[in-house]
């Protein structure tokens, strides 16, 4: 079985440009932390110690390691998690399917 190579930072992820890795280090010089939005799932859900747990958590940490800034999974219901986007209150979500009408209003990937 062929070892898999886990990257402990952006910059070791093959293919960062130096214009993405800059604007990185100006997101990072900027915030203190960024918050995952998401609704109540398999995915995010709330531990009987009351932390979060599920693929969303272990995101978060993965992402907090990569990144070397926080991210903060938050559970939302669908319209507070709309409107949280919309403040700029949430920074991403997992919950949002890709359409043409969200295309026109949000950054997402395919």
């Amino acid at each position: 079985m062929p070892s898999e190579t886990v990257c402990e930072n952006f910059l070791d992820i093959p293919g960062v440009t130096k214009e993405e890795a800059e604007a990185i280090e100006r997101l990072r010089r900027n915030r203190t932390s960024f918050v995952l939005g998401m609704e109540k799932s398999a995915e995010c859900f709330v531990r009987q110690d009351g932390s979060i747990g599920g693929f969303s958590a272990l995101f978060c940490d993965f992402l907090g390691r990569l990144f070397g800034v926080p991210f903060t999974p938050v559970i939302y219901d669908w319209d507070d998690l709309i409107n949280g986007l919309a403040s700029g209150e949430i920074d991403f979500t997992c919950d949002l399917t890709a359409t043409p009408e969200r295309l026109e209003t949000y950054i997402m990937t395919s």
